[in-house]
């Protein structure tokens, strides 16, 4: 009370605002960490599909070649890994970047992918500048979504495009390509249009693509497939 009697209020606020930061930069970080479990689960599946096709073949032919190609498959996925764990105990998705020639190593990728029945085009190559093991995992991706839904006889091509405004390249297919009305939400986590599917893998490309401070985007091409447009400034 005051001298006189009267009642007195004390009015006392507190900054909150460090508090909501710390629980925003937190549940960011746990999403971020949610989104490399998934991309490490997905892409682990390729080499991992490689060994059990390799072992299979060994088994029935008795051939040592196959050993080399599990023993390639397996030092792959023991690279993935420490890659990604470095990665994420440092909260990016992007390591080191470097200047990469864009058609060779889509061939590379390609090949591990092993679409044997499918055929791959490069129509114009370009250096970006890039994560090398990242951009493997975006081409990877990008090639399973081509096979996987324009099947395993499908023709992918790749190439660059410039304008005025606009730089990059892009990844497109012959198959059946993707309904208008499907195209905005395609690259959303969990968005699948096949039984099996996990609706990582365009998510992931979209990640990758971001992480680089890219731009993804998705229309019909020519062929009446899907055409990709990764664009870099």
């Amino acid at each position: 009370d005051n001298c006189d009697g009267s009642p007195q209020m004390i009015a006392m606020l507190r900054d909150v605002s460090d508090r909501l930061e710390n629980r925003r930069e937190l549940k960011e970080k746990i999403e971020r960490l949610d989104r490399f479990a998934s991309i490490v689960s997905h892409d682990l599946k390729n080499p991992l599909q490689v060994i059990e096709g390799h072992v299979t073949l060994a088994r029935e032919t008795g051939d040592t070649e196959h050993f080399d190609a599990i023993e390639d498959a397996a030092d792959r996925m023991d690279e993935m890994l420490s890659e990604l764990l470095q990665l994420t105990r440092e909260g990016n998705l992007v390591g080191e970047r470097t200047e990469i020639e864009l058609g060779p190593l889509a061939r590379e990728v390609w090949n591990d992918c092993g679409i044997e029945a499918a055929a791959l085009e490069i129509e114009s190559s370009t250096t970006i500048y890039a994560d090398k093991d990242r951009l493997h995992e975006l081409f990877a991706n990008l090639f399973e979504n081509a096979s996987t839904h324009g099947g395993t006889a499908v023709t992918v091509r790749i190439g660059t495009f410039h304008s005025e405004n606009r730089e990059g390249f892009y990844v497109e297919d012959d198959g059946e390509g993707i309904p208008a009305d499907e195209q905005e939400t395609v690259f959303e986590w969990g968005h699948t249009t096949t039984r099996d599917g996990t609706g990582f893998g365009l998510a992931i490309v979209t990640e990758i693509a971001e992480a680089h401070g890219w731009k993804i985007s998705v229309s019909d091409s020519e062929a009446g497939g899907t055409r990709f447009e990764i664009e870099l400034s």
